[in-house]
């Protein structure tokens, strides 16, 4: 498979010297490639001749293909994982941010185990500190959507100059 073609270097303007350096570079190149299925057969037979030769020698046991999948370490991440979703749920929201690792130490994590928000409404009778104090809103408050700042009270009125009146309690009742 050539880069290059001659025709088309010479339309270039390359002299033969060029052309021909060119063209035993890249072939150069190409030779040195090895496509990928025969470099893996390459591989496995020098796997097979090192094991081979350490059964011989009775240094080691053929080594058993390993499931990453069934792994301690891989369990190990897969538990962190969970651990680290289940705290970006609105069921965790209630407990507070120092007590998250106990109280995720305290609940049933088995296969067939009962929801996290059911298992935290026990947790929060037995262990009220650990989670946050529960805001109760009135009915009124849910009813009607908040846009901005509540009105409360009036302007300021500023400072009133005293007059005659104000003085002499004239009008004042």
């Amino acid at each position: 498979m050539a880069i290059f073609k001659r025709a088309e270097l010479r339309d270039e303007g390359f002299t033969e010297d060029q052309i021909t350096y060119l063209m035993g570079t890249v072939n150069k190149g190409l030779e040195e490639y090895e496509l990928k299925t025969g470099v893996q057969s390459k591989i496995d037979a020098a796997v097979d001749s090192a094991v081979a030769a350490a059964v011989a020698k009775g240094k080691a046991e053929a080594p058993e293909p390993q499931n990453i999948l069934e792994s301690a370490e891989y369990k190990a991440l897969q538990a962190e994982n969970a651990k680290l979703n289940a705290f970006r749920t609105s069921d965790f929201n209630v407990v507070k941010k120092p007590y998250q690792d106990i109280v995720w130490d305290k609940l049933d994590h088995s296969e067939k185990h009962a929801s996290y928000a059911e298992q935290l409404t026990g947790l929060r009778e037995t262990m009220p500190d650990l989670f946050e104090a529960q805001k109760e809103e009135s009915s009124e408050e849910k009813k009607t959507p908040q846009f901005g700042s509540e009105n409360k009270g009036s302007m300021p009125k500023g400072k009133e100059a005293p007059s005659f009146s104000s003085v002499w309690n004239f009008g004042a009742k």
